[in-house]
């Protein structure tokens, strides 16, 4: 599942979900769902709607969270995250964070992870796993807050590390990737191996799936 908010011209929650309806009798579309850890889930989805309704924006909320993951380990606490626009033609959304959550699996564990941020900040950042079934948070960020981290399953070291350099406009979990922290790092390595988009306009296009093909023949 993904879900996003305040970001262009979405402005309410929507949620791309790939579970199907519990009520849906999935053997009438032999091959179209998967089976993992016991739940149903859609190998395709597609998302209708008019021309200039929101669709590529649905795509681009996408990209903009893996851009935010990916994209700053380098970055300097003066730098603006500008690929996050929010829903403008409204007062009270123009100033506030766009929200972001991801429901994946990764190596067969569910993972939520969720972000809200401007441009010039992250608000707050959380992200909770369950390995054994039962979901547990691995940390909880807040602006203005001290970061809670699980007292088990994050060590004392990575803690003092992580506060003590983390900034306020990069994700925990980039962070965490550079440093090989375990568990944290286990978003970061979800975007950047099992995501790809075909166009960063939205919209899959013959030169893109052929580069694809001809660099992996898994495609």
């Amino acid at each position: 599942q993904f879900r996003v908010k305040n970001f262009r011209s979405i402005k309410d929650e929507i949620c791309l979900d790939f579970i199907p309806n519990g009520a849906d009798d999935i053997t009438q579309f032999p091959g179209y769902f998967t089976l993992n850890q016991k739940e149903r889930v859609s190998k395709a989805i597609c998302v209708v709607g008019n021309n200039a309704s929101g669709k590529t924006n649905v795509l681009k909320a996408l990209e903009a969270l893996a851009v935010t993951v990916l994209k700053t380990t380098n970055i300097v606490e003066t730098q603006k995250l500008d690929w996050i626009v929010p829903f403008l033609f409204d007062r009270e959304t123009k100033s506030s964070p766009s929200s972001f959550e991801l429901l994946f699996l990764l190596d067969g564990i569910r993972y939520r992870y969720g972000i809200s941020l401007t441009e010039d900040e992250i608000y707050e950042e959380s992200l909770s796993f369950a390995p054994n079934g039962r979901t547990v948070f691995l940390f909880r960020r807040i602006k203005d807050k001290e970061i809670w981290f699980h007292p088990h399953l994050v060590t004392m070291d990575d803690v003092k590390l992580i506060s003590k350099r983390n900034l306020r406009n990069k994700p925990i979990v980039t962070f965490a990737m550079q440093f090989d922290i375990p568990f944290l790092k286990d978003v970061y390595r979800f975007f950047a191996e099992k995501l790809v988009f075909l166009s960063s306009f939205g919209y899959a296009n013959e030169q893109g799936i052929g580069k694809l093909l001809e660099s992996n023949p898994q495609y």
